[in-house]
């Protein structure tokens, strides 16, 4: 997706996911989610097979997050990092509040 996306994955009918173009030489990607601000730990890692260049993120849960993805070659030697990317997951604004039409107790 393009940075900043942001999948309201209540109002969308689409799971969130992210896409890279294939690498000629790569046998695999690896890609690493962190929370915004914490690109020292990754939330998830994902190592795919060379065929595969996009990844669901349905189970994250409602957040800001950063991503980078990187070819791996046959003899497992990874490839420079992409920029790092940005998405956020909500479900959107909350519901208002009913309207109270009664004060009495039934």
């Amino acid at each position: 997706p393009a940075a900043g996306t942001v999948f309201n994955i209540l109002e969308q009918e689409v799971e969130p996911t992210v896409s890279w173009q294939a690498i000629e030489g790569a046998k695999a990607y690896e890609l690493l989610v962190y929370r915004q601000g914490d690109t020292k730990t990754a939330i998830k890692r994902v190592e795919t097979s060379s065929g595969t260049t996009s990844v669901s993120l349905k189970e994250l849960k409602t957040g800001q997050f950063t991503w980078t993805v990187q070819a791996i070659d046959r003899v497992q030697r990874r490839g420079i990092a992409s920029s790092e990317r940005s998405l956020s997951i909500t479900y959107g604004d909350p519901l208002p509040a009913p309207e109270v039409l009664s004060p009495e107790v039934q």
